[in-house]
């Protein structure tokens, strides 16, 4: 008996490991369906509430704008700003002696760092006036007149580092270029509305990071940063909040620096606040806040698009839910 169970002793091994693994295989393909499944985040009630379709009506609009400047306005704050605030820095070069391994391998020994010649021993051959007016999005003419105007001190930093001069001059520029825009921009708006089913096209996993709401348009709301989750909670808890929605990122507004998309649409109750209807942008504590300036340009013109019917809808940049009530005008 012992002979023959030692014969077997090989199948059965190999069975019962067959066996192990087809099972854990089926475990793994059962976790990972659950893992990527899709939630069918519906729209729900609130969605249909008359609070939140006076709220849609008021913001569902699609709109285009027209910028008008004069181009010496552009060179005038151009230059003023590059010669307040461009700089460049010295470029090093790292010398290193040793031995070749091989191919791809190099043996240091001993290195020195010494100060670059700059463009004077650079053997690359740079279209000033080109890749500026390139990186800027402006006219080799309007170019040529903003580093005219340049001291000879600071136009000397080109041959000091000739890339980063540039790509500093150009963000300078492009600074400068949207300051401007915003000032002078209009937005009208046009016939075309959004669909509601921007607020579902984009589909979630069931373990992507969400909180179940009673106030939000649908039953689930997906976030992508614990600061939108904080404030969601503030919105869910807060009594002066009727309804609102996270908008997404198919609601946008067009800017001469790129599409933009706030984050919340909140409506209050009747006799709460002043401005019932609100759209906001959270950006965390503005305190410590360093937006990019090409953000704040797109919140500039949020605004400038918003609130100019401040009576009815209102946009600002806030931190927290109490400052959402202090720039909607809490009332009790």
């Amino acid at each position: 008996v012992g002979k023959k169970l030692e014969k077997l002793s090989m199948f059965i091994h190999e069975a019962a490991r067959s066996t192990y693994a087809q099972s854990t295989a089926l475990k793994n393909m059962v976790y990972n369906e659950n893992k990527h499944a899709l939630v069918n985040n519906v729209l729900n009630e609130n969605f249909r509430s008359k609070e939140f379709k006076e709220l849609w009506r008021s913001i569902n609009r699609k709109y285009f704008y027209t910028v008008s400047y004069d181009s010496s306005e552009l060179i005038q704050n151009a230059a003023a700003a590059l010669a307040q605030e461009l700089n460049v820095d010295e470029m090093l070069v790292k010398i290193s002696t040793g031995n070749q391994i091989d191919a791809e391998s190099f043996k240091e020994k001993s290195s020195r760092t010494e100060l670059n010649l700059g463009i004077e021993g650079s053997s690359v051959k740079y279209d000033l006036v080109g890749d500026i007016a390139k990186g800027a999005n402006i006219t080799r003419r309007t170019a040529t007149k903003i580093l005219k105007s340049l001291s000879d001190e600071k136009f000397g930093l080109f041959a000091k580092n000739p890339e980063q001069f540039i790509a500093r001059a150009v963000r300078i520029i492009k600074e400068q270029k949207a300051t401007m825009l915003v000032e002078h921009i209009v937005y009208e708006p046009l016939s075309d509305t959004y669909s509601s089913n921007i607020f579902t096209e984009v589909k979630h996993s069931a373990d992507a990071s969400n909180i179940i709401t009673s106030k939000h348009i649908t039953d689930r709301l997906f976030y992508d940063a614990e600061v939108e989750k904080s404030f969601a909670n503030e919105l869910e808890k807060a009594e002066e909040v009727c309804v609102y929605a996270k908008l997404p990122r198919g609601f946008y507004i067009p800017t001469p620096v790129g599409r933009y998309s706030p984050d919340w649409a909140v409506a209050f109750k009747e006799g709460q606040v002043k401005h019932i209807y609100f759209v906001a942008e959270t950006k965390g504590d503005i305190s410590s806040m360093q937006l990019r300036k090409i953000e704040n340009t797109k919140i500039d013109c949020a605004r400038r698009m918003f609130n100019v019917d401040a009576s009815k809808i209102r946009y600002e940049k806030v931190a927290t839910f109490d400052d959402l009530l202090h720039c909607a005008g809490h009332t009790v």
